[in-house]
This record gives structure tokens, sequence and C-alpha cells, in this order.
């Protein structure tokens, strides 16, 4: 039995949930924002301790990026990130599963705000993979500089050979690639 939490409405997130669960033999609760009390009149500690009594694993989707690292904090169960402010790792499994069978070792750029969730998420995801990763936004919008450090500090630990790039020239961030993602 598994909780979907979904503090933000998304038709393919909630599908694939439903589905995968499924496929699998696993029941999937959905609770929106209006069917539970997190956050409001029971806090996001209580909430996560009443659900990991009751299920085997929680997803959840929404704003708060804090809210994820709670639930898994105090559910004692597996969470799952389907959507924060701050990553988006089932998309980016998702597109890099997409990447990974069809262009292997590919090079990756992200065009646009360099600063949301999917591009946070692309670039830890291209860090563990070893994948050429280039961000092109203009200067305001590159990505917070200790998230970038960070995932460089991956490609470190794991020598995965991957690289980073962040730039405000598009045609150096795309010159090459095999794959433009953009928002």
């Amino acid at each position: 039995n598994i909780a979907l939490l979904f503090e933000k409405t998304s038709t393919r997130t909630r599908c694939a949930f439903v589905t995968g669960a499924h496929d699998l033999g696993i029941h999937a609760e959905y609770l929106g924002k209006d069917d539970i009390q997190l956050g409001k009149k029971e806090s996001v500690e209580d909430t996560a301790k009443v659900l990991g009594r009751m299920f085997d694993g929680i997803e959840f989707r929404g704003f708060d990026h804090k809210t994820v690292e709670m639930l898994a904090e105090h559910s004692g169960v597996p969470v799952w990130n389907g959507l924060t402010d701050k990553f988006h790792p089932t998309q980016g499994l998702a597109d890099l599963m997409t990447i990974e069978e069809n262009l292997k070792g590919a090079r990756l750029a992200y065009v646009g705000d360099g600063r949301n969730n999917v591009a946070n998420t692309l670039m830890f995801a291209s860090a563990l993979m070893g994948l050429d990763f280039r961000i092109g936004s203009p200067k305001e919008l590159f990505p917070d500089p200790a998230l970038v450090e960070e995932a460089k500090a991956l490609i470190a630990k794991y020598k995965t050979g991957a690289s980073i790039t962040i730039t405000d020239n598009p045609r150096q961030a795309v010159a090459g690639v095999d794959a433009i993602y953009t928002d």
C-alpha cells in the first residue's frame, strides 16, 4: 500500500504512479490537497507518522522541497519525490531513461530557466550517469551555485566522467549536443 500525496495536481505523475503500482500488485491511495490536513490542522511531521504506520511508502508532489524531506525524516517508510520546487526526479528519471535507451553517453543541453526543478534534476542525474550536461540561460537564471558544486562533488566522488557547463551563451550550450531540453 502506498499513499500518493498531491498538493499539486498532475495527470502524468498521478497516472504513472497508479498504473505502475497496479502493475506491481500494489494498492495506491490518492490523497489530494482537499483530502487530508497536511500542514493545516495536522503538521507535516504528524501526517508523516500517521501515514508511515498505514502505508509502505509515500509519494509526494507539491511545492516546498522541505515537505518531502520532512515526510522522509518522520514517516519511517520510503518517500518518493513526485515534484517539488527544487527537484522533479520522476520526470528526470523518465527523460534520462529515454536518452539512455536511444543515445548512449549523450551530450545534453538544458536551455531556459536554469534555476528550476527540472534543470536541477537533470544536472544531478547527468552527473551520476556520466553525461556531458550544459545549462544555457541568462546569468540571472543560472542554477544555485551550491547545487552546481554538489553535483560536481558527485562526479568526483563516483568518478563518472560527467561534465557540467553553465553558460549564458546559447550557442556554446547546444554546440555538438545530442539532445536539447527546454522549458
